[in-house]
């Protein structure tokens, strides 16, 4: 037989200072060690043959311990990495990068090819910058469409490069970060019409004779009557006189006086045959007609801008008049910021916004696409159709 020591209790041995703590047969206190100690006897034959001494449940707690310690580390850490997916990514951001002429309105907005945890989709992950500044704002999450946006807390202001930003802060719903920041950038319109973005007409009066449609609303910015509104299908609202007309009319006043600011970079002496691509044109103070065609090409840029200031009277003939848009160039961003009067002859075509401080008459039968704004003149309507 062989005798064999061993620690009692194993991988937590007792302590003691004497053998009556240490109970169980062949326990005894080890006053060198300072634990119980257990001595077992093993037969020769079995130590020849390899055999193992059982300590107790001390060595099964460890090498229970142990196995299912590694068993777990392996199985749920691999689990675990496979359960919570591959890092998401932003796959569309709007306004898209490099835009341009973008409404001071907007609202950035980014979807995401995961499913997010909205709780890491906030103003800390969602930033907006314009140069240094850091834009405030609220952001929201759409867990449906998984797409977050940010809606800045005034609006952006006019011909600025602005930069938004999704930060590796935000994480899937697996607790996954985004695989990198993502960022874009877009640059403000060059005039923002604020709140007279939505009228079609918009004078100090309003006159009008046979049946007119205007696609927005229809205001008044003094207390003076709208003449003939039984005869004018308004898409929109009417504000006669009211508080939405006067702020209209504020704001048409502060687009007015940023287009009279920008800094043209081509003369116009006539319009007729003409063909422009964008641009800031000016009339050098001489008043301007047109009596064939005007085209505007935008070069296939949807974002094309045409602003042409004429510090005088603007008339176009009848019938034979007409502005025309081609290659991508819209009728929302064509400016004429006219510091007279407008006169459009009857039964022409004409496009754009007219931004003016003097009266606007527009002939009998004669379709505008854009929006006639009269800051202090009043506007005369004659069996017109005005879409925006």
């Amino acid at each position: 037989m062989v005798s064999v020591l061993l620690l009692a209790g194993c991988f937590r041995p007792t302590p003691c200072t004497d053998d009556s703590e240490c109970g169980g047969p062949g326990g005894r206190c080890d006053v060198s060690l300072s634990f119980c100690v257990t001595t077992v006897e093993v037969s020769d034959a079995a130590v020849d043959a390899g055999a193992v001494v059982d300590a107790g449940p001390g060595d099964a707690g460890i090498d229970a311990g142990h196995d299912a310690g590694t068993d777990a580390g392996e199985d749920g850490g691999s689990d675990a990495g496979l359960d919570a997916g591959p890092a998401p990514t932003v796959i569309a951001n709007t306004p898209i990068t490099l835009m341009k002429n973008v409404p001071i309105e907007v609202k950035p907005g980014a979807t995401f090819s995961d499913a997010m945890d909205a709780s890491t989709i906030s103003a800390f992950s969602f930033t907006l910058m314009q140069g240094a500044q850091r834009l405030d704002g609220g952001v929201t999450f759409n867990e449906a469409t998984n797409r977050a946006t940010f809606a800045p807390a005034v609006p952006l202001r006019t011909n600025l490069v602005y930069t938004a930003t999704i930060t590796t802060d935000a994480r899937s719903a697996g607790g996954v970060a985004l695989e990198a920041s993502h960022s874009w950038t877009f640059t403000t319109a060059l005039l923002a019409l604020r709140s007279a973005q939505t009228y079609s007409v918009l004078g100090a009066a309003v006159s009008n004779t046979g049946p007119t449609t205007l696609s927005g609303d229809l205001g008044v910015s003094t207390a003076a009557p709208i003449t003939g509104g039984a005869t004018i299908t308004v898409g929109g609202m009417t504000h006669a006189g009211d508080a939405a007309a006067t702020q209209a009319r504020s704001d048409a006043l502060v687009a007015y006086n940023a287009a009279v600011a920008l800094t043209p970079s081509m003369s116009l002496a006539t319009l007729d045959g003409r063909t422009l691509t964008a641009g800031l044109y000016t009339s050098n103070g001489a008043a301007l007609s047109l009596s064939t065609t005007l085209t505007l090409d935008g070069e296939n840029d949807p974002d094309a801008v045409f602003i042409i200031q004429i510090d005088a009277a603007l008339d176009t003939g009848a019938t034979t008049s007409n502005v025309s848009l081609v290659r991508g160039a819209r009728a929302e961003n064509v400016f004429w910021q006219v510091s007279g009067a407008v006169t459009l002859g009857a039964t022409s075509t004409f496009r754009g916004t007219l931004l003016a401080l003097g009266a606007i008459t527009i002939g009998a039968g004669t379709q505008l696409n854009g929006r006639a704004l009269s800051i202090d003149g009043d506007v005369t309507l004659a069996s017109n159709v005005v879409t925006d």
